[in-house]
Parts: C-alpha cells; sequence; structure tokens
C-alpha cells in the first residue's frame, strides 16, 4: 500500500474516532441532558478545515485519475464526488447550528438532534463506500505516475489535529480523543 493510501485509510479511522465522540454527545442529548456543545463546535470545525479542505480534495484528485484509467466508473465515482460537496454543506449547516445553540439562539432540540444523526450517519455511510468500495479500485487500477502526480499536488497538507504537531485550537480535542482511546482498552 502507498504512502498516500496509507493516509487516506488512518483520515477514515480519525473521522471515525471523532463521530464516536458526535454519537456520544448525542446519546447524552437524548437523554435529556446538556452535551458539550464547545466540543461539537470544535469537532465540526476540524471537519470544515481537514476533511474539507485538504482530504476530500486529495480523494478528488485519486478519484479523476481513476475516471482516466476506467472510465465506466465515471457515474459511481460522479455520485461520489458529488457526496463530497454534499458534505461540505452539511457540516456547514450543522457547524451554523451549533454556533447558533452557543449564541443562546432558540433552536428545538428536534432540529439538533435530527441534524446531528443526519450527520453522523451521512459520514459514515460515505466512509464505509469508500474504504468497501472506491479505495480499492484505486489502489489496483492506478500506477506509480499517478500515485506521483497526486502526492505532488496534495504535498503540504498538515493534519491540524492528528498530525505530528496538534494545533492549539484543538488540544482539547486530542485529550477527548486519548481519553476514549485509554478507556476502550481498558475494557469494561
Amino acid at each position: 500500500m502507498n504512502t498516500l493510501m496509507t493516509q487516506l485509510h488512518g483520515d477514515h479511522r480519525n473521522l471515525e474516532s471523532l463521530l464516536v465522540i458526535l454519537e456520544g454527545q448525542l446519546t447524552v442529548f437524548e437523554a435529556g441532558d446538556k452535551p458539550d456543545y464547545e466540543l461539537i463546535g470544535n469537532i465540526l470545525d476540524y471537519f470544515l478545515s481537514y476533511p474539507d479542505e485538504c482530504h476530500h480534495p486529495g480523494e478528488d484528485l485519486i478519484y479523476r485519475k481513476l475516471i482516466q484509467r476506467d472510465p465506466d466508473l465515471r457515474h459511481e465515482i460522479d455520485s461520489l464526488l458529488k457526496e463530497h460537496e454534499v458534505l461540505q454543506q452539511l457540516t456547514r449547516r450543522f457547524a451554523t447550528l451549533i454556533g447558533d445553540v452557543l449564541l443562546d439562539a432558540e433552536i428545538s432540540r428536534q432540529q439538533i438532534g435530527a441534524l446531528s444523526r443526519e450527520f453522523i450517519d451521512t459520514y459514515r455511510d460515505h466512509i464505509r463506500r469508500e474504504e468497501a468500495i472506491f479505495l480499492p479500485r484505486a489502489e489496483a487500477r492506478l500506477n506509480a505516475a499517478d500515485w506521483a502526480d497526486i502526492s505532488i499536488s496534495l504535498a503540504n497538507h498538515d493534519d491540524p489535529l492528528f498530525g505530528p504537531r496538534t494545533h492549539q485550537e484543538y488540544r482539547r480535542l486530542r485529550h477527548e480523543i486519548a481519553d476514549m482511546a485509554a478507556a476502550a482498552d481498558a475494557g469494561p
């Protein structure tokens, strides 16, 4: 497996860890308690910065190369590229909603719950499709020159949360992830 594919698979695992945290906050919310809206906002800020600005554009490059290698995949890949746009719009809507909650705007609990669930489910479905269908196809069909072209286009994209240096605004979130991993390792 090449370095870029390793990075994409790692990104998906990292995104799933954030979806688990969001789901935990949704569980708190559905129980009638107040979730940590600040933490949710921080997660959404990350989704707007890294996946929307770096991860998805990188995948888009891979999928466009894949269409060149296998034009029969155009319809399926066009659908996947459209999902990236939908995810970006959904993330913005969710981030705006949480921002409004933090500003004490009147937002119905039903609206918060529905958008939270839609975000989590849509992201998970998208990641599953990429992992099960599209990334394996790309790995099988793209050659070394294709991967080199894509890698050059993606140079200098540092992950502000999971990269070698966690940016200040994501330090609390990084600790939440570490705590979640330690709890999982400890077992029941």
